[in-house]
C-alpha cells in the first residue's frame, strides 16, 4: 500500500446494498483515495463486513431516506474532487491512473464515466446498456446531488467531460442481487413521485409503462442480440417499472 503523503485528494464514496465483499483485497483497488466512504444501504440494518482501516468512514441507514444519507456521503468526504461507484464496480488500472491524474489537470468539474456492463459473466453490448455513461468523477464545489435517480445524482451546470477508460459494472452477478437492486431503485423512484406529487398511478401505466420498456430494450434497442442474457434483463427490467407504479399505487392507497 502507498504511504499517505502519496494519496492523491480524491475521496472515493462506495455505495453497497447489503453485499459481503467489501474485504482488504477490494479495498487495495481504492486505495489511491485519501479517504473513503462506505454508504451501506440497507433494508434490514445487516451490518457489512469492513476491515479495520483508519481511512473508512463507515455510514449505514435503514431503506427509509436514501437522500438523506447520499447527501451526508458527499458532505463529509474530506477532498473537493469525488469518485462515486458501487462496491461491485471495478476499476482497471487504466482507469485508476487517470482519476489520479485529471484533477490536476483541471479542464472540467465533472466527467462522465462509460460504463462496460457484465451480467451473468457475460458483457452486454445492446439493449441501451453499452452506452450507457454516468457523472461518477466530479468536483463537489461544482455539482449538487440529485436523489431521484443513482444514475444521474450528479448534477451540475459547468461543462461535463468523459473519461477515456471504463469502469466494468459487475454489479449484477447474480439475478437474486440484479433483482434486490433494481427493487431498491423502484422503490426509491415511487417515493419521489409520491413526494413530489408527480403522478398518481392509472391503469395504463401498469399495463403500459411495463410493456413499453420491454419494447423499447429487447426490439428497438436490439437486446434480443445478447441472446437469453438480453431477454432476462428485458424482462427485470419491465418489472421493475411495474413496481415503482405498484409502489407508488400502495403509497396513495396508504397500504405501505
Amino acid at each position: 500500500m502507498n504511504k499517505k503523503h502519496d494519496y492523491p485528494n480524491i475521496s472515493a464514496v462506495v455505495f453497497c446494498f447489503n453485499d459481503e465483499q467489501f474485504n482488504s483485497e477490494y479495498l487495495e483497488t481504492i486505495t489511491f483515495a485519501s479517504d473513503i466512504i462506505v454508504f451501506n444501504y440497507s433494508k434490514n440494518n445487516k451490518k457489512i463486513g469492513l476491515i479495520k482501516n483508519s481511512k473508512i468512514d463507515y455510514l449505514e441507514n435503514e431503506f427509509n431516506d436514501f437522500s438523506a444519507l447520499f447527501k451526508k456521503a458527499v458532505a463529509i468526504a474530506k477532498n473537493d474532487w469525488i469518485f462515486l461507484f458501487e462496491i461491485n464496480e471495478l476499476l482497471t488500472s487504466e482507469l485508476k491512473a487517470e482519476l489520479i491524474r485529471t484533477p490536476a489537470i483541471n479542464k472540467y468539474k465533472a466527467y462522465f464515466i462509460n460504463h462496460n456492463f457484465i451480467f451473468f459473466d457475460k458483457e452486454i453490448k445492446y439493449g441501451g446498456l453499452k452506452n450507457r455513461k454516468t457523472i461518477r468523477f466530479f468536483n463537489k464545489n461544482y455539482c449538487q446531488v440529485n436523489t431521484d435517480n443513482f444514475d444521474s445524482a450528479i448534477q451540475t451546470k459547468e461543462k461535463v467531460g468523459v473519461l477515456e477508460n471504463r469502469l466494468n459494472d459487475c454489479s449484477y452477478s447474480s439475478f437474486d442481487l440484479y433483482n434486490e437492486k433494481l427493487n431498491i431503485f423502484s422503490r426509491i423512484k415511487a417515493d419521489n413521485l409520491f413526494n413530489n406529487n408527480n403522478s398518481k398511478p392509472y391503469y395504463y401505466q401498469f399495463l403500459f409503462k411495463p410493456f413499453q420498456k420491454f419494447v423499447t430494450q429487447y426490439f428497438f434497442k436490439l437486446g434480443f442480440l445478447d441472446g437469453k442474457e438480453g431477454y432476462i434483463l428485458a424482462y427485470i427490467n419491465s418489472f421493475a417499472v411495474l413496481k415503482c407504479y405498484l409502489s407508488l399505487w400502495l403509497k396513495y392507497k396508504k397500504m405501505e
